[in-house]
């Protein structure tokens, strides 16, 4: 195999180095999918607890108003 740095690449080439960048883009894309996905689990869970305690307060307020 001859080097040639001038040479104009083989269609071959670019789009085996296309499908490479597809690759990782899709490898990063489902990295991203993966954090989100448990961001909105933590979100969810953060609003029940909240909500929960929300009520909790509410009712002992309520309670020490009788």
């Amino acid at each position: 195999m001859t080097l040639t740095p001038f040479a104009k690449p083989t269609p071959l080439f670019l789009a085996t180095q296309e499908l490479e960048e597809a690759r990782r883009d899709s490898l990063a894309a489902n990295t991203a999918l993966d954090y989100a996905r448990s961001i909105v689990t933590y979100q969810q869970a953060r609003i029940a607890r909240l909500s929960a305690t929300v009520r909790e307060l509410a009712a002992e307020i309520e309670s020490e108003r009788e």
